[in-house]
């Protein structure tokens, strides 16, 4: 338990991982309470919601639940992953729970921000690269 605890306040950063309902999320505050009882700086700690959908708690509410505001959330992609686990394959990167780690790998790095959507004009750009 000693080393859980020194690894955990010398880390860089730490997730607080809970699912958007209200007792993961009662759970996630005692979870900050305990980890600043156990010494770990509370700008080091962070909250990530996981299987987040469209119809669950709003992030203002997930925020105001817990306390503390949310680093990022990740939509629900347990049935692709499930999937993908089954058929012995990795997960699609077009899927948005994929698309949405890449974006955490990337926040939790310090990459710059990438954009996953489709741009009306990617195709005139690559037109306009090939006519080059």
């Amino acid at each position: 338990m000693i080393r859980e605890r020194e690894l955990t306040r010398s880390a860089r950063l730490v997730f607080i991982t809970a699912t958007p309902d209200v007792s993961s999320l009662t759970l996630a505050s005692l979870r900050y309470t305990e980890l600043a009882d156990c010494g770990v700086p509370e700008d080091k700690m962070s909250l990530l919601v996981n299987r987040y959908q469209r119809r669950a708690l709003p992030t203002r509410e997930i925020e105001r639940i817990v306390g503390h505001p949310v680093f990022m959330t990740l939509p629900d992609g347990s049935r692709d992953v499930q999937n993908a686990i089954v058929e012995s394959r990795l997960v699609s990167s077009h899927i948005g729970f994929a698309r949405a780690c890449t974006t955490l790998a990337g926040r939790i790095c310090g990459a710059p921000k990438v954009e996953h959507g489709f741009s009306r004009f990617a195709l005139l750009q690559k037109i306009s690269l090939l006519a080059r």
